[in-house]
């Protein structure tokens, strides 16, 4: 009970300081006057009120922090309010300082605090104040946001990616594609090369499905007027086009977590075509085309070439087989030929005596170690240059033979070497469509019976003629 008593004589006893806010005069009272606005008083010389404590915040709940007494004061106060035992601190408001506010949050009173300094008002003047209030509140506003509703917070951070250009996320996905699909994305880098510099100032939000088709459509012929004489642009191409450029989009909203409201590649009409007509090469046609690899003088060139098409031919290889045989694949003694290409599926085919004598020509010309790549690539240069040999002989010919000839060598693929050596084996084997699942490395006959043309009179006539196609005496240097 005394020491009740003598705080409250003490605190009566406490003499306050206050400057007045009108005409900045020091006061010193005792005992401030009360009404529904709060604590005030009159000023000693010009008579103002002077509010103490105003519980109507009008504010808005924006604090700065007094350089001079380290305590909390109303951005809309001229003066810093905040008040100790002893005094107010009455310090004239700063220039710039970290502002705060008093929000509520899930029904809770918390303190948020700016991570940069804002410019205070350097009046009273409403306009002035209400510029400055203005800039904190929209900032307040984006952190309050982010806490109350994260999704809304999330629509506008993904509303700012789309505003991004493609040539911002080009590195990226570059990146991306080398580290998760080197080898295919060797095959891709055209097109993307050609994306990249189309769309490299367009920003994500506005590239529309109408924009990726004249993309595509002017990308597509471009590629079939450089490749001319060589291969053309087929449905099956055109729709793996689509799919590169689906697969960057996807990418973005997989991985950058970008929300489009469609992916435009994947609106667009992917084009259909007819399953075509079997096509394989006859074994005289075989001949003419391999020998021409004579004509070039490059050792190096001709016996690969020779070698990767012996390999597709008579192995009934994959292209990609070929640029996964290694040296220690190639089992001389036992003569056969280790061939791996999609997933972990590993064959062990027979080599034919002629294949056998060329890869064995062209390992010993190489000098290619143990856990060497046989191939390093395709040669796609000989195999086009040899096509259009083939295409401009078919002109000398007469007009029905020389549609079909040109028909024929316009279908011819390296793809086709592999239908070859099926359809052969399934004539030379007794039309045993298992043996030739076994070669091919099929897991369904279904799959093997497109390879197999079993009705073909002209194949039959070959045959009975030359005898088996995998020993024909081919004239090879």
């Amino acid at each position: 009970m005394i020491n009740r008593q003598y705080r409250k004589r003490e605190m009566a006893s406490t003499e306050y300081r206050y400057k007045c806010i009108k005409c900045g005069k020091d006061n010193k009272f005792k005992d401030p006057f009360y009404d529904d606005d709060g604590p005030y008083f009159h000023c000693s010389s010009c008579k103002e009120r002077n509010l103490i404590k105003n519980t109507k915040d009008d504010s808005l709940g924006l604090y700065y922090k007094c350089p001079h007494c380290g305590g909390r004061s109303r951005v809309i106060d001229e003066f810093c309010l905040f008040r100790t035992m002893s005094s107010i601190c009455s310090e004239k408001r700063p220039e710039r300082a970290i502002i705060q506010k008093l929000s509520t949050v899930n029904k809770k009173r918390i303190w948020l605090v700016s991570d940069e300094k804002f410019e205070l008002p350097r009046s009273q003047n409403q306009k002035e104040l209400i510029r400055c209030m203005s800039k904190m509140i929209s900032y307040f506003d984006d952190i309050l946001i982010s806490i109350k509703n994260p999704l809304k917070q999330r629509k506008l951070a993904n509303e700012e990616k789309l505003l991004l250009t493609v040539s911002s996320f080009e590195k990226e996905f570059r990146d991306h594609q080398i580290k998760n699909r080197e080898k295919q994305y060797k095959h891709e880098l055209p097109i993307y090369d050609a994306f990249f510099e189309y769309f490299k100032n367009d920003e994500i939000g506005i590239i529309s499905k109408s924009d990726i088709k004249v993309f595509l459509r002017d990308y597509a012929e471009d590629r079939a007027q450089f490749a001319k004489n060589g291969p053309t642009i087929s449905s099956n191409t055109k729709n793996k086009y689509i799919s590169y450029v689906s697969c960057f989009f996807k990418w973005l909203e997989e991985d950058k977590d970008i929300s489009l409201d469609v992916n435009p590649a994947l609106g667009i009409k992917r084009e259909s075509f007819p399953d075509p007509d079997p096509f394989f090469l006859y074994p005289d046609e075989f001949k003419a085309f391999i020998e021409y690899t004579n004509i070039f003088n490059r050792k190096n060139a001709r016996l690969k070439a020779q070698a990767y098409f012996l390999l597709l031919c008579h192995a009934g290889a994959r292209t990609q087989c070929g640029r996964n045989l290694k040296v220690e694949d190639v089992n001389f003694k036992a003569g056969t030929v280790k061939l791996c290409s999609k997933g972990t599926t590993v064959r062990h085919v027979k080599m034919t005596s002629v294949l056998k004598q060329k890869l064995g020509e062209y390992l010993e010309y190489k000098n290619l170690k143990y856990g060497d790549y046989v191939f390093s690539d395709f040669p796609k240069n000989i195999f086009y240059e040899i096509k259009k040999t083939l295409s401009e002989e078919a002109d000398k010919l007469n007009i029905e033979s020389r549609l079909e000839a040109k028909n024929r060598v316009k279908q011819f693929s390296p793809h086709k070497f592999r239908h070859s050596f099926a359809t052969w084996s399934y004539f030379i084997n007794g039309f045993n469509l298992v043996n030739v699942q076994a070669d091919l490395g099929h897991s369904s006959s279904f799959i093997t019976d497109i390879y197999t043309h079993a009705s073909n009179d002209e194949l039959t006539r070959q045959i009975k003629e030359y005898g088996n196609p995998f020993e024909m005496k081919l004239e090879l240097r």
